[in-house]
């Protein structure tokens, strides 16, 4: 290949880069939103969130598609995970924090023995307003959304698309938390454009 042509092909390559950055829309987040993310070591996340129909603790059939136009937080947990314990008191008053119509959580058990999970939710003090409950029996849904560690929270927003993801216990009711999520629920987490 002639020595002229090297530089034209990299130049090109440039520009092709370059246009796709400008034409593939990016996801611009609030500044206050980035920063919260940042200080509290949540990673950010792009893509729609994996649809799915799991059992509810009565039987019924819950989807993710039944949330939208709410925030929701999809949290993979287990009765005999300790951190899961440790980190439910937090999030059930983080849950009370925030009004059903807006924010949802959606507790999916992992236990292998779904008898379990009534009983502990009566040891936590949750309630059905507090969380919704639905359980992955086998694990395939926690396995599809690549959890590897739990407690694992996933943010979706109101169209149906993660921002977000937890792993590992958090403090929920912590004033950081609960402001990141004022901001959410008031504005959104796209950066405003004048």
């Amino acid at each position: 290949m002639p020595r002229a042509i090297k530089p034209l092909i990299l130049l090109a390559a440039l520009i092709s880069a370059a246009a796709l950055v400008l034409v593939v829309p990016t996801r611009q987040y609030d500044p206050r939103v980035h920063r919260a993310f940042s200080e509290l070591k949540i990673e950010a996340r792009t893509g729609a969130a994996i649809p799915f129909e799991l059992a509810g603790l009565n039987g019924e059939t819950i989807t993710l598609d039944q949330f939208k136009g709410q925030w929701v937080l999809v949290n993979f947990w287990a009765t005999w995970c300790e951190p899961c314990r440790d980190e439910m008191p937090s999030m059930r008053e983080f849950a009370r924090h925030f009004p059903p119509s807006s924010l949802r959580l959606l507790a999916i058990s992992i236990d292998s023995e779904p008898e379990k999970i009534s009983p502990f939710l009566v040891e936590q003090g949750i309630t059905p307003d507090d969380f919704v409950i639905a359980h992955d029996a086998d694990g395939s849904l926690s396995a599809r959304y690549g959890s590897r560690l739990i407690p694992e929270t996933w943010i979706v927003d109101p169209d149906g698309q993660v921002i977000g993801r937890v792993q590992g216990a958090l403090d929920w009711n912590q004033p950081d938390i609960l402001s990141l999520f004022e901001v959410l629920l008031r504005d959104g987490w796209r950066s405003k454009r004048s």
